[in-house]
């Protein structure tokens, strides 16, 4: 009994002695733990407490330079975003301004002509390679945009007279009869047929097309804003005109300057312009081998004779005189214009033309004498050899009557 009792108090030391060093070791375990688990939340308090940092979004310019590429449908698209972006603007207000500047949107059309507020503001592409101003429609209702989608949607054909030039110039032939008929209803063609349908020769809607269209958009829109100032229906102004597209090297221009202002073109048409008619003249019509003969039986330029007589020996498969020679030209081509009796096989009676006439006075203009009379400043310069918009006083100008 005596001999057990020490062994059990030793036993019971190296117990407790066990037990204290491993509730030591669990402590430090769980110090340890306690410390890192402290770290990483102080590490994540730090960052959530970092402050945010503003994210601002697209500007007005930022977003029209995006829209510009748009294609017409995408952008028709665009027309359901409010997103604000800047100065109370939206984001379908931005895709309508693209519409209307980029694809011709005839927003007017669309909103039945009701006066609508306009702002201007400048763009310019990313690379700075283009500039222009576009035009912003603030405060569009609801039911206005109604009516513009609905108008996009049930249009086949949904552009301003501009839009739909160009869409004829992009389109692949043939073209699309409905786009031909919607173009000729607009009142830049309607100047344009107006005009020619006082001619002597009838000239028909797909050729005027077809001479609009070797020409470019601002020629059709200057004519048109010079027929609104003064509704001249004049053959002065129809070949003035038809020159514009000579100067283009139109053959069409030619053709129909010929046909449908002879007498004009054989009298009054200046040297310079007709030498280049009558390069540009390639087809062998019996009216322009009556031109070319009338020119060489005219007091013309040796080089109107030369270009004359070389266009009816190229008619003839002849090789031309070399030298010139106007009299053997003559002898070849017009035997009869060498006699006293005859002077050319087809004379050409020209009518004289009845002349007003105006005294300039103080104060007096090429502007206010066009609009008294109802004739262009183009005609009065054309009629009377102005080189500038000067006048004089007591000068005498002819007007057509």
């Amino acid at each position: 009994m005596s001999t057990l009792q020490p062994d059990l108090i030793q036993r019971t030391k190296w117990l407790t002695q066990i037990l204290l060093i491993s509730g030591a070791l669990n402590f430090g375990f769980m110090a340890i733990f306690v410390y890192f688990v402290l770290q990483e939340k102080q590490t994540a308090l730090t960052f959530d407490l970092e402050p945010a940092r503003l994210s601002f979004p697209l500007s007005n310019q930022d977003l029209l330079r995006s829209y510009s590429t748009l294609s017409f449908q995408e952008l028709l698209l665009r027309l359901e975003e409010k997103e604000l972006i800047e100065e109370g603007f939206v984001k379908r207000d931005l895709a309508l301004s693209c519409l209307v500047a980029f694809h011709h949107f005839d927003i007017e059309k669309a909103l039945g002509g009701h006066n609508i507020q306009k702002r201007k503001i400048a763009f310019s592409s990313q690379d700075g390679s283009e500039s222009m101003t576009l035009l912003l429609f603030p405060e569009l209702t609801e039911a206005q945009y109604l009516a513009i989608s609905q108008f996009a949607a049930v249009e086949k054909w949904p552009f301003t007279s501009r839009g739909l030039f160009y869409e004829i110039q992009r389109a692949r032939l043939p073209i699309d009869a409905a786009l031909l008929d919607t173009f000729f209803l607009t009142r830049e063609f309607e100047a344009v047929y107006l005009l020619f349908s006082r001619a002597a020769a009838s000239v028909d809607k797909q050729t005027l097309l077809t001479l609009l269209l070797e020409g470019n958009w601002p020629m059709l829109e200057k004519f048109v804003e010079e027929q609104k100032r003064a509704q001249d229906l004049t053959a002065i102004k129809r070949v003035t005109f038809l020159i514009d597209y000579l100067k283009l090297r139109s053959q069409l221009a030619a053709k129909l300057l010929l046909e449908t202002e002879f007498e004009w073109v054989c009298k009054r048409l200046d040297n310079l312009h007709t030498l280049l008619l009558l390069e540009l003249l390639v087809e062998h019509t019996p009216t322009v081998e009556k031109f070319a003969k009338v020119l060489l039986i005219s007091p013309r330029s040796d080089a109107v004779w030369k270009k004359a007589s070389f266009k009816l020996f190229s008619f003839a498969g002849e090789a031309p005189i070399d030298p010139f020679n106007h009299e053997l030209v003559l002898k070849r081509f017009i035997p009869q214009a060498l006699t006293r009796r005859e002077v050319a096989p087809e004379p050409i009676k020209v009518a004289p033309p009845k002349w007003r006439v105006h005294r300039v006075e103080e104060g007096d203009n090429l502007w206010k004498i066009a609009k008294k009379y109802h004739v262009s400043i183009d005609a009065l310069m054309l009629i009377n050899h102005l080189e500038s918009e000067k006048l004089r006083p007591g000068k005498e100008l002819h007007i057509p009557d």
